[in-house]
């Protein structure tokens, strides 16, 4: 029971903070012999297979994956010969046991291959490739013409190597692999040019990408997307991050293929990991942009900050400021009657002082036709500036419409 509440105290801690890259990720990539836990040599596919003659391929590559994802067992290599016809044909999904669940700390103990690899050449097309809970300090992919995508789910890689498929021309597109990638922590994601059909990562982090320059090929055919995916903006967030470049190389290819909402995502990754470098107006501007309205990427941020520092306006007009009449009685007939009212007037001037400094933030100090004014300088003051916050955040909301929707 204690171990179900630390672990629900360990997923509401990630929620409030964010998603992260846990402590020991860094150290568990740097990973030396002598190892706390022996790494042994796993037997190709075809020396698997002379234990199984006349066994069909199928109950082969069963037994290959149960034999590889036993609990307990850690394997220096995984690399099986996937050019057969016949086991490529097969079902390729590696389960990959975790004992102490997702949230276990990462460490050799629970390290399954050192380095795994996956190729194959252009006529034998693999049916299905997943991975899952996979735990890999090197993946390297260079897989053509997949049926299906191949999925990572739940993995944790120190590098990840997506395939090089950059010899290929413009006609052999469909020979190009898709990548799911879901809830998975990665070091480094290497992008090589004209090498992905699609790529969608839902969850999880990446710290570094070594992206091909803008002036290359594009490393993408098709749909691209990032969906609630962590990635740093400085060396303090992962040891691994080397700076905005990659980012800047991604909006590049995102642009070309009119992929706005990548493009403007990663053009927002790139604006935060500039921040340090930027000094005076310059850093306070890019904070403001990037901490109310998230560089563009959330139009609706803006407009909650603003509601939520009107209602904290008029409880504290309300409570402490509720104003006063600036005319005379007569004056206030009609609909301005409300305001003559010992409560009433009080709610209303409560409500409207706020809004009428969203309107004219220096009314109240400047307007000559004000019907009512705060009572003190102090609430006047506390006012402008409410008043000058939300106008700014009201442009900022419509500079991010603009960008989110600006065809180009």
């Amino acid at each position: 029971m204690l171990d179900n509440l630390a672990s629900k105290g360990r997923g509401i801690l990630r929620r409030v903070k964010g998603q992260h890259f846990s402590p020991e990720f860094d150290a568990w990539r740097e990973l030396s012999p002598p190892y706390p836990v022996r790494f042994e040599s796993l037997p190709t596919l075809d020396a698997f297979s002379n234990n199984y003659t006349g066994t069909s391929p199928s109950a082969i590559v069963r037994e290959f994956i149960r034999a590889v994802t036993q609990e307990g067992t850690h394997w220096t290599n995984l690399s099986p010969n996937v050019s057969n016809g016949h086991f490529a044909r097969e079902d390729w999904t590696f389960q990959f046991p975790i004992s102490e669940g997702s949230s276990a700390s990462i460490m050799a103990e629970n390290t399954h291959v050192l380095r795994c690899s996956f190729d194959n050449n252009s006529n034998v097309i693999p049916e299905n490739l997943q991975f899952i809970n996979l735990r890999t300090l090197s993946l390297h992919l260079r897989l053509r013409g997949t049926k299906n995508p191949i999925r990572l789910i739940n993995c944790v890689i120190g590098d990840l190597t997506l395939p090089d498929l950059s010899e290929l021309s413009n006609q052999k597109a469909d020979l190009r692999p898709s990548v799911e990638i879901h809830d998975c922590w990665i070091g480094t994601m290497v992008l090589h040019s004209r090498s992905i059909k699609k790529l969608t990562v839902v969850g999880g982090g990446i710290a570094q990408i070594q992206c091909p320059s803008s002036e290359s090929a594009n490393p993408f055919l098709g749909l691209v997307s990032f969906k609630r995916v962590f990635f740093p903006s400085s060396p303090a967030q992962a040891r691994l991050f080397q700076g905005p470049h990659a980012y800047r190389s991604l909006y590049a290819h995102l642009k070309k293929l009119d992929n706005s909402l990548m493009a403007n995502l990663m053009r927002s990754h790139q604006l935060r990991s500039e921040r340090a470098e930027e000094q005076g107006f310059a850093k306070v501007a890019n904070w403001i942009y990037g901490t109310f309205a998230d560089y563009g990427m959330s139009p609706g941020k803006p407009i909650c900050w603003v509601l939520g520092a009107y209602i904290l306006a008029v409880v504290g007009c309300y409570n402490f400021d509720p104003g006063m009449l600036a005319k005379s009685d007569s004056f206030y007939l009609g609909a301005y009657s409300v305001l003559l009212d010992e409560n009433g007037g009080r709610y209303t001037r409560s409500f409207l002082l706020p809004f009428h400094s969203i309107i004219n933030p220096f009314g109240v100090f400047f307007d000559t036709r004000k019907i009512f004014v705060p009572t003190t300088g102090l609430g006047s003051a506390l006012l402008t500036i409410q008043g000058l916050f939300s106008d700014i955040l009201l442009v900022m909301t419509a500079l991010s419409i603009r960008r989110r929707y600006k065809a180009e």
